[in-house]
């Protein structure tokens, strides 16, 4: 059986083989030791260092972290899921590398797993992997540090060769479950959002599959294989539960949940809407252009381009003393940009051949996802549509960015272009139809890629969103003038891509050029158009020693200097960065701030009310030992603010308020260090309570999930502790020598107690229940699924039908010879 097995393994081996090598040519400074500096990585890296160091020192996992925002969750900023099964499915994906060299292998890979799934031959789902990973979009994404977005998308494929399989083949088991792992690879990865957008496209593949089975009838056999899906998509996705379930607990008290505030709201925050507010949430934006650079890559002017010398804008820079090669020209419709998002021609143009020459029902899904995507893509700029979409699709309000979304265009492109090839390679039409699909392909893509190429040049303003400083600088007119020529160039570049897949294609009509020789030729255009385009975004000269990328924060002089100091646990309010969009702080100290684009939504309000304008009353309830500082651009100072109320620290009086209006607006009227304002949903724990402000309370023990203090009072008193109120029950517990006790919120983020007189230790534990559950549920699913995948291949391979070799007992030569003779002379007398 092995060696069965190993048969028909061997073009997957060779495909694998072949993505190896292709990663490895790209990536080769990483296979000399060399590593690239991520962005988000390194913020990543801040906001995660606490628990990352609580990892290395105790061998256990917090999932809670102080370092951010006072304190927060830690599912999304970095969390281990030891208990799914899948991280290891992952890692063999990836071969066990690590890097963009392994996410790009296994996007290859998850591409390739896609196509076979779906009779794709393996030569073309070869080229065709190759071209849905290295896009010039998920360059530009590794580049950035988007590693877990890349990871998603490149397994979302895998539950459409699932429903393929399903629909198609009527292989309710081996389809259910590649919908199973590919949902339980592309949650492992963890990037939620793509795997939303993806499932919409699904939506629409199965509301293509109802219309057809309503025409065929064939209504039982849909009911079974939707039901199918649903079941197996639901275990794919709860062997994730171990981080998912603790996240969807934790969103709604973050900014993406239910506003808490309901009057004096601050406009256009998430304090005043439920989900994300609709400005914040479209900011980044696909304009039209951006669209059109899927396919010409430079229409909307790529992003830091090379100025050739003798042109208008070198000579004017030049003038002007700038000495570098390469001036920004991008003018679409985000802020900014590394590059465009563009998708290989061949694909472009193969799936255009899909639709015109193809009967197959899946080119509806192919062209309805595409266009569907892209106009979500353009978020603000078509609000008419995508404001409804947002308004109106559950969840959809809780997500960023609509420009991201060209990530996921890259799947049904994919499929589309490798469906193309495979169809015009493979399939049984006639010659003729072949080439009528072929020449309308050619005069389509031809046509249109011209006539944007023309008409763009002529139509375009060329002007971007920040050209007010090359106004300023008297260059407008050069930069006008750039634009211009990449977008011509551009446009021209993907005429001739055009072209040569169409004289692969026809060359194979004309029987110049055997199949395998054109999808080599292929393949080679592929590497040629995106390699080249790729380099000039990620070159090897991006990547650098090791210990700079490892070691990616270096401390300042005045994080030295605060570091000196050895109190247990005090807060930092950087204030010379932008300290609610930087995490570079948080990796030496405990912060006010912090980025997170998921923070409680109570400290959310605090922020807009408080925070902003550096409120001192906050700042001390906060235990704000230290404000970073710089005086114009200077070196950053750390000034001592000897007000902070420290870790905890008790009170002689407090008021309860009816709304959470009037506690958060209390904190004005109040010295926090006497008085503490409780909403009215504890005065029930607050009966019977008389304080008279005496004795003392302290921290004695630190750790990110695990807080002690040691009181000592003569009689009952109210503590606040300087810790952001998370519950209720919802993970904090608080004990009181080793009994549970319950406890409140105070200040709107505050924890408080009532403490007993005498002495005792109080402890507080971050021990939320959902990750026990989840880890259960990830366990026990995600082993059922590995263990059905290996049984049912098992069984499968097992009962395949074994070929009857008939052993006949053979003659001499010689008698066979004499017997042969003597019949042809018999045969001939015969036959006179």
């Amino acid at each position: 059986m092995f060696s069965k097995i190993f048969k028909l393994s061997i073009p997957h081996l060779i495909a694998v083989g072949v993505f190896l090598l292709t990663a490895c040519m790209y990536f080769t400074p990483q296979l000399q030791g060399k590593k690239l500096p991520q962005g988000d990585i390194t913020s990543f890296r801040g906001m995660a260092q606490e628990i990352i160091q609580y990892r290395k020192d105790t061998g256990k996992e917090t999932y809670w972290t102080n370092s951010m925002f006072g304190g927060m969750p830690a599912y999304q900023v970095s969390m281990r899921q030891s208990s799914n099964a899948f991280s290891y499915i992952s890692r063999l994906t990836k071969l066990f590398l690590t890097g963009p060299l392994g996410l790009f292998l296994s996007f290859m890979i998850g591409g390739y797993v896609m196509l076979i799934l779906m009779n794709v031959d393996y030569r073309i789902a070869i080229i065709a992997s190759i071209a849905f990973a290295f896009s010039t979009y998920n360059i530009l994404l590794v580049d950035g540090g988007h590693n877990s977005k890349i990871n998603t998308v490149g397994y979302l494929g895998i539950m459409l060769g699932g429903m393929y399989l399903i629909f198609e083949k009527k292989k309710y088991l081996w389809g259910g479950l590649a919908v199973a792992i590919g949902m339980a690879l592309s949650t492992y990865a963890n990037h939620i959002q793509m795997t939303y957008y993806f499932l919409i496209c699904l939506g629409i593949y199965g509301l293509i599959l109802l219309i057809k089975n309503i025409k065929t009838k064939e209504g039982k056999s849909f009911g079974k294989g939707i039901a199918t899906i649903l079941i197996a998509g639901i275990l794919g996705f709860m062997t994730s539960s171990q981080r998912m379930l603790p996240t969807y607990e934790y969103q709604k008290d973050t900014m993406r949940g239910k506003p808490i505030l309901t009057t004096n709201t601050v406009p256009g925050s998430s304090s005043s809407v439920k989900g994300l507010d609709w400005d914040y949430a479209t900011k980044w934006s696909h304009k039209p252009i951006d669209l059109l650079a899927m396919l010409i890559p430079k229409a909307a002017g790529g992003g830091n381009e090379i100025i050739e010398p003798g042109t208008t804008l070198r000579a004017a820079l030049n003038q002007r003393g700038y000495g570098s090669q390469k001036f920004y020209l991008y003018w679409g419709g985000l802020d900014f940009t590394g590059g465009p998002a563009y998708f290989s021609m061949v694909l472009w143009f193969f799936m255009l051949y899909f639709l015109i020459a193809s009967k197959h029902p899946l080119r509806w899904w192919v062209v309805g996802s595409i266009v569907l995507l892209s106009l979500m893509s353009l978020g603000k700029y078509f609000e008419v549509f995508n404001k409804l979409l947002f308004d109106v699709l559950p969840l959809l309000n809780k997500f960023r960015a609509p420009g991201s979304i060209a990530t996921v265009i890259a799947i049904p492109l994919a499929v589309g272009g490798a469906m193309g090839i495979n169809h015009f390679f493979f399939s049984k039409d006639n010659q003729s139809s072949k080439w009528k699909g072929l020449k309308w392909t050619g005069i389509g893509m031809g046509g249109f890629l011209m006539l944007a190429t023309l008409l763009g040049l002529a139509m375009n303003s060329f002007q971007g969103l920040n050209d007010a400083n090359y106004e300023q600088a008297g260059i407008m007119d050069a930069v006008l003038d750039a634009r211009q020529s990449v977008f011509l160039s551009a446009g021209f570049r993907s005429i001739i891509i055009a072209g040569l897949c169409f004289l692969t294609a026809w060359a194979v009509y004309k029987k110049w050029l055997q199949v395998s020789y054109a999808i080599l030729a292929l393949g080679l255009i592929i590497i040629g158009d995106l390699w080249q385009l790729d380099k000039q975004y990620l070159p090897n000269s991006k990547f650098v020693d090791a210990n700079l990328v490892e070691n990616p924060i270096r401390p300042r002089p005045v994080d030295d200097l605060i570091k000196k100091d050895n109190d247990l646990h005090f807060r930092v309010h950087d204030i010379s960065v932008d300290p609610w969009n930087s995490s570079i702080a948080s990796y030496f100290h405990k912060t006010v701030g912090g980025y997170s684009p998921a923070k409680l939504q109570r400290y959310q309000d605090i922020i807009d009310r408080y925070l902003i304008q550096n409120n001192q009353k906050m700042l001390n309830m906060l235990n704000t030992r230290y404000i970073i500082s710089s005086v114009n651009g200077g070196n950053p100072t750390a000034n001592i603010n000897t007000a902070a109320l420290g870790n905890a620290w008790l009170v002689n009086e407090y008021f309860v308020v009816q709304t959470a209006e009037n506690e958060i607006n209390g904190i004005n009227g109040i010295d926090p260090e006497e008085k503490a304002i409780i909403h009215t949903d504890f005065a029930s724990y607050m009966q019977g309570l008389q304080i008279d402000k005496n004795g003392t309370i302290e921290l004695t023990a630190y750790a990110p999930n695990q807080l002690t203090y040691k009181s000592n009072t003569t009689s009952e008193q109210l503590a606040i502790f300087s810790e952001i109120w998370y519950g209720p029950d919802k993970g904090w517990n608080a004990y009181v020598d080793g009994e549970k006790v319950d406890h409140i919120r105070a200040n709107y983020i505050l924890r408080a107690m009532r403490v007993p007189a005498g002495e005792h230790t109080i402890e507080f534990k971050f021990e939320p229940k959902l990750v026990k559950i989840g880890s259960m549920l990830s366990f026990i699913t995600s082993l059922g699924l590995i263990g059905g995948l290996f049984g049912l291949g098992y069984i499968s391979f097992k009962n395949m039908p074994k070929k009857e070799v008939q052993i006949k007992k053979v003659k001499p030569v010689a008698k066979r010879a004499k017997k042969q003779i003597k019949n042809s002379k018999t045969r001939k007398l015969k036959g006179k």
